[in-house]
């Protein structure tokens, strides 16, 4: 993570179907945000640990976890 800049790192891993990235939890909303305006996603709405996202294809929500209180893990699907 420290070499990330700040930034996401995704988690090379397929787990229970989903991509996994992480990020430092200060700045995590606006990686979020940043990742999934990239593949054609736009925030609408943040309610807890869920992000909701509409697109061309339709709507999805991004789900996170604090994980050692310093980190932020999200996961989605791994098809977008």
């Amino acid at each position: 993570m420290d070499q990330a800049g700040g930034g996401m790192i995704r988690v090379p891993s397929h787990y229970q179907g989903y991509q996994w990235y992480m990020s430092k939890n200060i700045n995590a909303d606006e990686n979020i945000e940043r990742l999934m305006k990239e593949k054609g996603w736009i925030l609408t709405e943040k309610e807890d640990h869920l992000y909701f996202f509409e697109g061309e294809q339709g709507d999805i929500n991004v789900k996170s976890n604090i994980w050692r209180k310093n980190y932020t893990i999200f996961r989605f699907s791994k098809d977008i």
